[in-house]
């Protein structure tokens, strides 16, 4: 396990799984190959030849004080990163 803040595009394709968070909470955690996909799914402008690791950071970046939209993203990121997790729960048991 690393930490590794703002890899390279090359860098970031060598990952096999992938914790992503937003002011203090995780809002993604799983195959970093999924991720664009799973961030497509929530209506995130995906770009089709961008370093993952940039368009992650400019999304999940909240401006301090928290704007209305900031608060907006963070609930949508939150709410859908429960509703996974509850899914998989229902899955396993």
């Amino acid at each position: 396990m690393s930490t590794i803040h703002s890899p390279s595009s090359e860098a970031f394709f060598y990952f096999d799984r992938l914790i992503l968070m937003a002011d203090g909470f995780t809002v993604f955690q799983g195959d970093a190959g999924e991720s664009m996909e799973y961030f497509r799914t929530l209506k995130f402008n995906v770009p089709r030849r961008c370093n993952p690791a940039d368009f992650f950071m400019k999304v999940l970046s909240i401006k301090y004080p928290k704007q209305a939209d900031d608060e907006e993203k963070l609930t949508h990121l939150n709410n859908a990163y429960r509703f996974q997790i509850d899914k998989r729960i229902q899955v396993d048991n």
